[in-house]
């Protein structure tokens, strides 16, 4: 009985509604809500006074006329709306309820109050709370769109039914695929599913864009963020997404990226183009300068031989030495430009031969190191790949101040890989390849641009003080490298 008693005077201090215990006439208790509603200043301020003491002169006859009845049938006393004072005596609206029970092992009545004034305030504020509301979602420059789990339309504002050509009678209640988002993408991707994954897993996309579809048939781009709507029982029920038509940016970036991928095939056309130049240039130094020079030279040592070559001029044997300069001279800049070795024997063994001659020439201990698999290559990418080697191993000798060097060639099923890696310097790829970074990355970011072109990649392995690993694979069947 006791914890029933405690339970009881719990729920009646937690009661939101005003609440008084009366014998008829005295009151007998006041739960806190009761003593907010008139104005008490101590729990036990209103106990021991008469209930009439609240009602206003004109209307105590009336309501215990109401008591009494309640008293005499047990019927509870029905709603009513009437003034009531306060014990400041300020009046207010109120609308009071009540019955008779049994409290403390005798009958007693209770008084249900509510503050009609106040609750009618806090409903016109909520009715103008909804109003501004509506108003601000109606003239929002954006799409304020609202679904549910079956992906039906629950809302559209004003701006989305103007921006997608529907009135609200053809847009609510309708689901998403049938009016606004298309079945695919123009770039074949499912819409469906991106919108059904957006309902199951609203914080994963809280923004997100995706294509969508007039009336009139034409497509835009709209970036959403998307919020989950809950019910009065906290239950998941919809999604809110405020939409942003960026139509105009998308087609800028794609522009932008076309361009791009434009000007990497430009410069990509432009390297094949150029080592096709260099071949054509060397062997027309070598079938046409060269071969002159050669036959010159050949005149004069047949001068030089005969019986009168002593009564010959020394400046003809001058002549006789340039002629040899210029030759080999001419042959080191035919090696450079574009290595009979490349064509001849093909491109491994002109890596072989490159790598002994930079050996050679920088004092750097070269390894080559091929895996022995043939490699059908052709001539426009043997020359390409062979200027690449060498690009890399000039950056070595800039910059690296490495005593090692490992270059390997290798087929990777369809693919050539190329390894050039060293025990030099190092370097932070976050720093140093960057548009103020120094310019061994230019390079790199040249030979990247080609390789992509060619439908492979680069990719860079280096750090401070432990050297730098760069491999390049590229596929061997690719088109793109063909005239």
């Amino acid at each position: 009985m006791r914890e029933c008693k405690d339970s009881f005077t719990e729920f009646l201090e937690a009661f939101p509604e005003a609440v008084i215990i009366h014998d008829g006439e005295i009151i007998e208790h006041v739960n806190r809500a009761g003593h907010g509603i008139f104005g008490a200043d101590s729990v036990d301020r209103l106990v021991g006074m008469h209930v009439a003491a609240f009602l206003k002169p004109d209307c105590r006859q009336t309501v215990s006329g109401r008591v009494t009845d309640a008293k005499e049938t047990g019927a509870p006393v029905r709603p009513v709306k009437q003034q009531l004072l306060r014990l400041d005596g300020t009046a207010f609206h109120a609308e009071v309820t009540g019955g008779s029970f049994i409290y403390r092992g005798k009958s007693a009545f209770f008084m249900v109050i509510s503050d009609v004034e106040r609750r009618d305030r806090a409903e016109e504020e909520l009715h103008n709370s909804e109003i501004r509301y509506r108003e601000l979602v109606e003239s929002a420059n954006s799409i304020i769109l609202r679904f549910d789990a079956s992906l039906n339309i629950t809302f559209l504002n004003k701006f989305g039914r103007d921006f997608f050509g529907c009135e609200q009678q053809d847009i609510t209640g309708k689901k998403l695929m049938d009016v606004i988002a298309p079945t695919a993408e123009s770039s074949g991707r499912y819409v469906k599913s991106i919108i059904v994954d957006i309902f199951r897993n609203p914080q994963r996309y809280r923004t997100h864009e995706y294509e969508v579809i007039r009336r009139d048939g034409s497509r835009f781009w709209i970036s959403w963020t998307n919020k989950p709507v809950f019910d009065e029982t906290g239950r998941f029920r919809e999604v809110l997404s405020i939409g942003t038509d960026i139509t105009e940016r998308k087609v800028a970036e794609d522009a932008l990226l076309a361009s791009r991928e434009q000007l990497k095939s430009m410069g990509a056309e432009l390297s094949i183009a150029e080592e096709r130049e260099r071949q054509r240039i060397a062997t027309e130094f070598h079938d046409l300068l060269g071969q002159n020079l050669a036959m010159a030279k050949i005149k004069l040592d047949s001068l030089l031989g005969s019986p009168s070559s002593s009564d010959l001029p020394i400046s003809i044997r001058e002549v006789r030495e340039l002629l040899g300069e210029a030759i080999k001279e001419l042959r080191s800049q035919i090696s450079r430009i574009s290595p009979p070795i490349l064509h001849m024997v093909g491109f491994e063994a002109a890596v072989e031969s490159l790598c002994e001659k930079y050996q050679e020439d920088c004092g750097i201990n070269v390894v080559f190191i091929d895996d022995g698999k043939k490699k059908m290559i052709d001539e426009d990418l043997r020359g390409t790949l062979y200027t690449m080697v060498r690009e890399l191993l000039l950056n070595v000798a800039k910059h690296a101040r490495s005593k090692n060097v490992v270059v390997s060639v290798e087929k990777l099923e369809d693919n050539i890989e190329i390894r050039v890696e060293d025990d030099g310097a190092g370097f932070d790829l976050s720093k140093v390849c960057q548009p103020t970074g120094e310019k061994s990355c230019l390079g790199l970011f040249s030979i990247k641009q080609r390789i992509e072109y060619l439908g492979g990649t680069l990719n860079t392995d280096s750090e401070p003080g432990r050297g730098t690993r760069i491999t390049l694979l590229v596929p061997l069947n690719s088109g793109r490298h063909k005239a």
